[in-house]
């Protein structure tokens, strides 16, 4: 499942990404542990505009995974 981040810094690094989303990857005692199969940053900018916006962009492993970490996420 991909999972998208918006409206990050332009300044965000990849390894920031990681490390923001690391934590809700880990499993508990009879949770499974998520892998993530990608990281990126993505660059929108709108063509009336010309305004630019930046994404982070993951890909994980699991569907449920991918649901536990999206809660934790928005929580």
């Amino acid at each position: 499942m991909i999972i998208i981040i918006e409206k990050i810094s332009r300044d965000t690094t990849r390894q920031d990404l990681i490390n923001f989303i690391q934590p809700a990857l880990k499993g508990y005692f009879f949770q499974k542990t998520g892998q993530l199969g990608y990281v990126k940053t993505v660059k929108y900018t709108d063509n009336l505009t010309e305004r630019e916006s930046y994404h982070g962009m993951f890909l994980v492993t699991s569907g449920k995974v991918a649901a536990r970490v999206i809660k934790k996420l928005n929580n």
